[in-house]
C-alpha cells in the first residue's frame, strides 16, 4: 500500500510532466508542515569513460611542409595510427594565419591545401591512419610569448581560435588537430586548459570520434597535464623527448638521452614526472629522426665544444645526413643515453683550420632503446618529430614494425669481403698488404627480414656475449671501408662524463667557448738513436660479420692476407684479382671485452641545415 508520501510525490511528478508537455509552468501548491514531502536522493549515474580517439599502441608522426616532397617515398603509412601535418599558425587574435601581414601565404598553410598532401592525407584515411592538423603556437622569444598571452587571455579570442579550427576540420575532412603551444606561459597555463575543454565541446558537437593532443617540452610542470587529460579535454599529450641539449651545449653529447647519470634531465626522469599527473595510457613518448652537431677540442665523447668566426658552428644533422657520416667515419654507441654519434675532421673554409666535428644522433639501436621504455612504462605510443628525415633508409620504420609484432626475424644476414684497393701482389696464395687497405662489402638479408644496419671489422675473431667481434669497429652497412692491418681504425680514449650539465634550452644563449691554447714550445735534448729490427713480415686475418636492424649478428667470414710492412722487401709475386672472404670460425667468446672505436678520417662533411621543429 502506497503511503501518502508517495502518492503526493508521484502527483507532483505527474503534473510536471503533463504541465511540461503543454509548455506551461505547473502550479503546486507548497506543503506545509509534517505532510511535506521528502524528495529522494537521486543515486549518482556514473558517468562511461569517453572513448579516446587514440589507437591501442599509437605511432604519431609529423610531417614537416618542407618534407612534402619526398613523402611519397619516405612515409610509411603501413606503421603508422596518426599523420600530422606541420602546420598552420594561429594568431594572436584567434584566427588561423593563411596569409601573413606582407600578404605572403605560409609554408605550412600553402602545403596543407596543397594537392600532393591532400592525395596523401585521402591514401592514410583510406589505410585507417588519422590525420590531423599542427596549429602552431610559439613562444620562444619576448615578442611571440607575448602575443600567446594575449591570445589565451582573451575570451573573445579564445573562442574565435576554437571556431576557426572546428570550422577549417569539418571543410577539410581531417580527424582532429594537434596542439603545438610551446613553451606555454605560466599566466596563462589555466586559460590554455579553458580553450582545450572549449574545442572538445566544440568538436563533439560533431563527431566524438576527432583527436585532439598537445605537445609539451620537458617542463611538464607548465601544464596542467592532470585536466588538459581529462575526458573533456585532449585524448593524449605528446612529450617533445629531445632537445634536452641545445646548440649553445658547453660538450657534445645526446639531445634525446635516455639517462643522464650527472643531471637526471634526461626522458626517463621527465617521464616519471609526467606519469605522476598523467594516466600513461594518455601519453606519447615523442623522439628524435634527428641529431645535432658541435665542433669539439677533440674526438673523445663528451669533448667540450668549440665556437669562432673560423670554425662550424652547431647545426641540426638529420638522421639521413648523419648516416651517411657514420657509414665514412664509423658509428659509436653511448648505451647510457642509448644514442648514437660518430666524430670526424672538416674545415669551415678553404683556408680554416681543421677541427674535431662531433654528431650525436638517434640511430635504429637508440630508436629501438626508447621504444621499449615507452613500452615498459605503459605509454599509449611513441612520435616521431620528424617524416622524411630518414631518406630512403627503411631502418627506422623496420623498428618499428618489430616493436609493434609486425615484423619478426631471427635469421642473421650473410656477405663477403674483398680487397677493393692497396693489396700489393701475392705471396703463399695470399694478397700482400703494406699497411692499409680499401675493403669491399657486399652483405644481404633473407627475404622478409629485418634488413642490413651494421658492418663490424676487426683484426681478431674473439666474440663478445652478442656474437659481435669484441675488438671490432663498426659502421651503418656501406658497400666500402678504409682499414689498417695493424692498427685497425684510429682508438678513442675512454673519458670520464662531465661533471655538470647546464640545463639546455631552446634559445640558445649567445656563448663563445674559448679556444685551445697553443701549447709553449720547450727546449729538449735530441734523442739517441736506436738501432730498430727490420719490420716483420707474416699471415694475418681480417675478420667483417654483418647485423640486421634486429639484432641478429652474422657468422664473421675471413679474409687470409700476407702482411708486409713499409720498408720491408716485398715479394715478387705476380699480382692477382682480389680474393674472396670465407667464413670462418671465430675464437672463443671473450665477456665483456671493449669494442674499439671506429676511423677518424677527415672526409667531406655531409652537415645539413637547420631546420625549425616542434
Amino acid at each position: 500500500m502506497r503511503t501518502l508520501r508517495s502518492l503526493l510525490a508521484a502527483g507532483v511528478a505527474i503534473l510536471l510532466v503533463v504541465s511540461s508537455a503543454l509548455g506551461q509552468s505547473p502550479t503546486v501548491p507548497e506543503p506545509v508542515g509534517s505532510s511535506a514531502p521528502v524528495a529522494p536522493t537521486p543515486e549518482p549515474t556514473p558517468r562511461e569513460p569517453r572513448v579516446r580517439a587514440l589507437a591501442e599502441q599509437e605511432v604519431f608522426g609529423f610531417l614537416p611542409y618542407w618534407e612534402l616532397a619526398n613523402a611519397e617515398r619516405t612515409v610509411d603509412l603501413d606503421r603508422l595510427t596518426t599523420l600530422a601535418w606541420f602546420g598552420v599558425e594561429a594568431n594572436r587574435n584567434g584566427r588561423l594565419v593563411w596569409r601573413n601581414g606582407s600578404g605572403v601565404v605560409p609554408g605550412g598553410a600553402a602545403g596543407w591545401r596543397d594537392p600532393r598532401w591532400r592525395s596523401l592525407m585521402e591514401r592514410a584515411q583510406a589505410q585507417g591512419v588519422r590525420v590531423v592538423l599542427t596549429i602552431e603556437r610559439f613562444s620562444w622569444t619576448a615578442g611571440a610569448r607575448q602575443q600567446t598571452v594575449r591570445l589565451l587571455s582573451r575570451a573573445g579570442a579564445r573562442k574565435r581560435l576554437v571556431e576557426q579550427i572546428t570550422a577549417e576540420v569539418v571543410a577539410s575532412g581531417a580527424d582532429g588537430v594537434n596542439l603545438d603551444f610551446e613553451p606555454l606561459p605560466s599566466e596563462v597555463r589555466e586559460q590554455f586548459t579553458l580553450f582545450v575543454r572549449d574545442l572538445r565541446t566544440a568538436f563533439d558537437a560533431v563527431s566524438t570520434e576527432l583527436q585532439i593532443t598537445f605537445d609539451i617540452t620537458a617542463d611538464v610542470a607548465s601544464y596542467d597535464i592532470a585536466a588538459l587529460t581529462a575526458d573533456d579535454a585532449a585524448d593524449a599529450v605528446f612529450l617533445m623527448a629531445y632537445d634536452f641539449r641545445g646548440a649553445s651545449a658547453p660538450f657534445a653529447a645526446a639531445i634525446s638521452p635516455l639517462d643522464d647519470v650527472v643531471t637526471g634531465f634526461d626522458i626517463r626522469t621527465t617521464v616519471a614526472n609526467l606519469l605522476t599527473v598523467a594516466d600513461p595510457a594518455h601519453t606519447i613518448l615523442g623522439l628524435p629522426w634527428y641529431g645535432r652537431a658541435w665542433t669539439t677540442e677533440g674526438p673523445e665523447p663528451f669533448s667540450p665544444t668549440r665556437s669562432g668566426r673560423r670554425l662550424t658552428g652547431p647545426g641540426i644533422s638529420l638522421y639521413r645526413d648523419a648516416l651517411g657520416i657514420a657509414r665514412e667515419n664509423g658509428r659509436h654507441y653511448d648505451p647510457i643515453s642509448a644514442t648514437a654519434w660518430t666524430v670526424y675532421v672538416r674545415a669551415a673554409c678553404d683556408n680554416c683550420p681543421e677541427a674535431w666535428r662531433q654528431v650525436w644522433y638517434d640511430d635504429v639501436d637508440a630508436f629501438a632503446a626508447k621504444i621499449a621504455f615507452a613500452q615498459e612504462q605503459g605509454m599509449g605510443g611513441v612520435g616521431i618529430w620528424a617524416l622524411g628525415y630518414t631518406g630512403d633508409y627503411q631502418g627506422m620504420w623496420t623498428v618499428l614494425g618489430l616493436a609493434g609484432g609486425s615484423v619478426t626475424d631471427d635469421t642473421p644476414p650473410s656477405g663477403e669481403a674483398t680487397i677493393a684497393r692497396g693489396a700489393a701482389g701475392r705471396h703463399e696464395g695470399r694478397p700482400v698488404v703494406t699497411g692499409t687497405i680499401d675493403l669491399g662489402l657486399s652483405a644481404r638479408d633473407v627475404q622478409g627480414g629485418s634488413g642490413l644496419a651494421f658492418v663490424r671489422i676487426a683484426n681478431d675473431g674473439t666474440l663478445d656475449t652478442d656474437g659481435a667481434l669484441a675488438n671490432g669497429s663498426t659502421w651503418p652497412a656501406t658497400p666500402t671501408v678504409t682499414w689498417s692491418l695493424t692498427d685497425g681504425p684510429v682508438v678513442i680514449p675512454p673519458a670520464p662524463r662531465p661533471t655538470a650539465t647546464p640545463r639546455p634550452t631552446r634559445t640558445p644563449r649567445a656563448t663563445r667557448a674559448p679556444e685551445s691554447e697553443a701549447p709553449t714550445a720547450t727546449e729538449e735534448p735530441m734523442p739517441t738513436p736506436v738501432p730498430t729490427a727490420p719490420p716483420v713480415q707474416e699471415a694475418r686475418t681480417i675478420f667483417v660479420q654483418w647485423r640486421d636492424v634486429a639484432g641478429n649478428w652474422s657468422t664473421p667470414v675471413t679474409l687470409e692476407v700476407w702482411y708486409a710492412p713499409d720498408g720491408s722487401v716485398l715479394p715478387d709475386d705476380e699480382p692477382s684479382a682480389a680474393p674472396s672472404s670465407s667464413p670462418g670460425p671465430a675464437s672463443p667468446a671473450a665477456s665483456g671485452a671493449p669494442a674499439s672505436a671506429a676511423p677518424l678520417s677527415p672526409t667531406p662533411s655531409l652537415e645539413p641545415g637547420t631546420p625549425p621543429s616542434p
